[in-house]
């Protein structure tokens, strides 16, 4: 029998033992390189690699990421539990202000919101445990560490908005500064004042800017408008 003939009936034989379901074949190339190939794919000279059973080593998955197995609900009730849970958590005032913007102030405002209504819940819980006579001391305790986390949260949220410093040399400032300033010149000419005059004004107000007087009192206004 031609040794042609011999490699087709063992190849044969060996792709009928490939397990069902099999995605890949693991092969020797004649390269001598070891890889995993489609059956369509294989070459003549591609040897298949066995186990020691003689069964084909094969892969049962397209190579990469194995996709996540989803699960069904078992039931009607657990699916609407479920429904219900991701409303809730899509809702969420503080998931929303930290997936909009993690450096906002806002972050800090919804959290002592948040803060401030588990608090009034927990007050309710001990008002109707001291009304069926139960022991409520859980319940002060819980609510000190929330309103504690009030405290703490309000604090943060005053040191952000106060200790802030106004930034005169930002570009931002600078370009609505320069813009108020061309307002002012506008209104000035509008207003029948000789250009000499309003040269005169302008080159007067732009010394009284430069002064470090000037720098400080306009930082100390911005923090007393906060």
């Amino acid at each position: 029998m031609p040794k042609a003939t011999k490699h087709k009936d063992r190849r044969s034989v060996l792709l009928s033992r490939v397990p069902e379901g099999a995605k890949r074949l693991q092969v020797l190339t004649d390269t001598g390189k070891t890889c995993y190939k489609r059956i369509d794919e294989l070459a003549d000279t591609d040897e298949i690699q066995l186990k020691k059973d003689g069964i084909p080593i094969v892969m049962m998955h397209d190579p990469g990421r194995k996709q996540d197995v989803v699960l069904a609900p078992v039931n009607p009730v657990v699916d609407a539990l479920l429904q219900r849970r991701k409303a809730v958590i899509a809702n969420d005032p503080i998931l929303k202000s930290v997936m909009d913007d993690p450096d906002s102030p806002d972050v800090i405002r919804v959290i002592m919101v948040a803060f401030a209504e588990e608090q009034a819940s927990i007050k309710a819980e001990k008002e109707e445990a001291e009304r069926k006579g139960e022991s409520s001391s859980k319940h002060s305790v819980r609510r000190l560490n929330a309103l504690r986390a009030v405290g703490d949260a309000w604090l943060r949220r005053k040191d952000q908005t106060s200790s802030k410093d106004l930034d005169l040399k930002s570009a931002g400032f600078l370009a609505v500064f320069r813009f108020v300033l061309e307002t002012f010149k506008e209104a000035m000419d509008a207003s029948g004042v000789e250009p000499g005059m309003a040269q005169t004004i302008m080159a007067r107000a732009g010394k009284m800017f430069g002064e470090s007087d000037w720098e400080s009192e306009a930082k100390n206004r911005a923090k007393r408008a906060n």
